[in-house]
């Protein structure tokens, strides 16, 4: 009886394994399926650097990677604070819209996946870009 016992426990083991592994895929399919077929903003990863300038302002670089699997575009990014006396380059990668607090990235046109667009500012001051919206191109 002992050993009947032990013999049914590894195949009950592998049983569960292979129902785990089956569970675990169809979980996976679908966040995979849902995260084609739309983007968001937190699919935006922000980075920043900055260095001395050789003007005496710290020089600033960003960039910003669109991580999804499809294109975005008329990508919004919180900037506040940041205004167009700031001299950027190039100067078509963001924009201060006229609301005062959001910047567009590219005037709108779309960034494709794993693709990033980056950026140099002067300025004394350090200003954060927190993606805030965009629209997925699928």
């Amino acid at each position: 009886m002992l050993n009947s016992g032990m013999g049914t426990k590894p195949i009950v083991i592998i049983v569960a394994c292979v129902l785990l592994c089956i569970t675990n895929r169809g979980v996976h399919a679908s966040k995979a399926d849902a995260s084609t077929s739309s983007c968001r903003a937190s699919d935006l990863v922000v980075s920043t650097a900055t260095e001395a300038g050789s003007g005496g302002k710290p020089q600033h670089f960003v960039s910003v990677i669109n991580t999804c699997k499809c294109a975005q575009k008329n990508i919004k990014l919180a900037c506040p604070g940041f205004n167009h006396s700031i001299d950027v380059f190039p100067a078509s990668a963001i924009r201060r819209d006229r609301d005062g607090v959001h910047c567009t990235l590219l005037g709108g046109r779309p960034v494709g996946p794993a693709r990033s667009v980056s950026f140099i500012y002067e300025s004394s001051a350090t200003f954060s870009f927190k993606p805030v919206s965009s629209t997925s191109v699928c």
